[in-house]
Parts: C-alpha cells; structure tokens; sequence
C-alpha cells in the first residue's frame, strides 16, 4: 500500500504522526511525508522519507506544502491512503482520506478520523473513527541524567504555554516538591526558585512518566502523554479547543482545570496541593491510563488501516 501523509510545518502535528508512518513503513507499505521545504530536515530526523513541497526559497515563511503541488505528485504516485491535509488530493485520485487529530478534534472532511485519545477525554465523536493508542515521540531529544533515579520529593512537571512559567512557579517555591519546568521560556533569562529544574532537553514521557501531577495548557499532545502514564492533570488552557479537552479532564476526574479569567498563582497553588493530596485523582487518572492502554497500538492499528484504505478507495 502505498500512504501518503501531509504535514504542516508544526511540530506536534508532525510528532502526532510521526509513529504511524513508522508503523506502516516497518510493516512493508511505501510511506511519503509531504512538506514545505523548510520542514523537511525535521521529517528526515526521524528517519522517514521527506516529500518537499512548496516554495523553495530559504527566506519565506514554512507554511503548509502547496495544494497544488500534492495533487500533482499524488497522481503521478497515486496514493492508496492519504492521510492529513485537505481531502482535494485523495479525490482527485481516488484514494481514501484520513485525518489525525492531534489538537483534540479536527475537521470532518474526510473517510475516517485517527483518535488518539482515550474515550473519556474525546471532545467530539466521529462517525468513523480509528483508535490508535498514543506513542510519545518528540524527535531527536537527550534524557537527563538525574532523571534516571526517583525523586526524593513528590515530582511535579510543568509544561505550560510561553510566559508563564516565571509566575506560576514563584506561587509554588515554598512548597516541598520537585517543578520540572519545560516549555518554550524555560530557561531563557529566568531566575527559578530552587525547588525547579529545568527539563527542556528531555522528551516529556521521560519526565511524566515520574512525576505526580502535571499541571499543562491542555495541548492534546501533553494530554495524551499524561493520561498513558496515569498521572493526575492541572490544565490551565488558553485557547477554546484546549478548554474543551480540559474540562473533559475534569469530568473524568483524573484532574482539575482552572480558566484564563480565574487564574492566579494562589488557585495554582490550591489545585495543585488537591491533586497531590487527594487520592481520588490518582485513582480516576490510573482509570483513564487503562483506558489508553486498551487502545490498539500503531502497529497492531496497521491492518485496520489497510482495510480502510481497500473500503474508501475509488
């Protein structure tokens, strides 16, 4: 089979995918990455074939791949999957359309959606819909050493938007846990209380995967890697979509959330000292891992896949 993905020029749309077209790849199927030029280094990376398309000179702006250019490589190549972008170039060469969703919900436009979330923490049902359990994957990354060995105090990762990080971690400094504050401003002129570290050379699963709460901006990424490894969530969103994923968080009990309007570092501080007080949480949280642990894995997803792409094709 042949699958061709389109990407946009964003990280975590491109780390969201990145493990399936791995999957299918190591299953035998032909895998290209459509991209803008600029983007295609970071596809390389994770070691899968780059499809550059779009303007080619060093000085425009990544945007996402030039329409036109995918149709015209998808009717030279003609495609059995397509999975992201628009649907034009699956229609106009009869392929099946897939989207992953990796902001939490996407559009409809399309065969069949790729769920990576758990059924607790869905914003929206699809029609067809394809549960593919989430891997962690962030590129090319170094684990710290010191995260190697449990923490001596209740560990607790901070993985916000950028411009929070100082606020939020001065309403948290005399408290006896360990804040491993990652993010875009972490560590750029930034003076940290003594009880931060900073984490921004780590992969997040290796900093989740210790921590007892995570307190995040709702990125259905940062989501999906904390419910895989049943850790108690804070989400502070700042966007409508992320609002939406936090307060199915806190439907499923498995964290609290706290609104842009209503946040201050002594709300911060009190929800926090909830979740690492009260067992509840851990216990709804290590129901949502459950969860996400009973979804298929991208490999055991790939003859599904197959099937679909056969079902949708013209």
């Amino acid at each position: 089979m042949r699958v061709l993905f389109v990407t946009p020029p964003k990280k975590k749309a491109f780390h969201a995918m990145a493990p399936l077209a791995g999957a299918l790849r190591t299953a035998g199927h032909q895998v290209r990455i459509a991209a803008h030029p600029a983007f295609t280094r970071t596809i390389a990376s994770a070691g899968l074939t780059a499809l550059p398309l779009g303007d080619r000179d060093p000085r425009t702006k990544a945007d996402s791949p030039d329409p036109a250019e995918v149709v015209r490589f998808a009717e030279y190549w003609q495609p059995d999957l397509v999975v992201g972008g628009p649907s034009t170039a699956a229609k106009a060469t009869g392929a099946a359309h897939a989207q992953v969703l990796w902001q939490g919900a996407g559009e409809a436009d399309s065969h069949f959606v790729i769920e990576q979330l758990p059924t607790s923490l869905r914003i929206r049902e699809y029609v067809h819909s394809v549960a593919v359990r989430p891997t962690p994957y962030s590129g090319p990354a170094t684990i710290h050493t010191w995260l190697w060995s449990p923490p001596r105090r209740p560990r607790v990762g901070l993985v916000p938007g950028s411009g929070v990080l100082a606020g939020l971690t001065e309403s948290l400094a005399d408290l006896d846990i360990e804040i491993v504050a990652t993010g875009t401003d972490a560590g750029q002129h930034i003076v940290f209380p003594d009880n931060v570290r900073l984490g921004t050379a780590a992969p997040l699963d290796t900093i989740v995967s210790g921590c007892a709460a995570v307190i995040h901006d709702g990125s259905a990424d940062t989501v999906a890697t904390t419910s895989l490894y049943g850790v108690p969530h804070l989400a502070l969103p700042s966007r409508p979509e992320q609002s939406a994923l936090a307060e199915k968080i806190a439907q499923s009990g498995a964290g609290l959330h706290i609104s842009a309007a209503e946040r201050s570092g002594e709300e911060v501080r009190t929800a926090l000292l909830r979740l690492l007080g009260e067992p509840a949480f851990q216990t709804a949280a290590g129901r949502v891992r459950d969860e996400v642990l009973a979804m298929p894995t991208a490999n055991e997803v790939v003859p599904h896949l197959v099937e679909l792409a056969d079902k949708y094709r013209a």
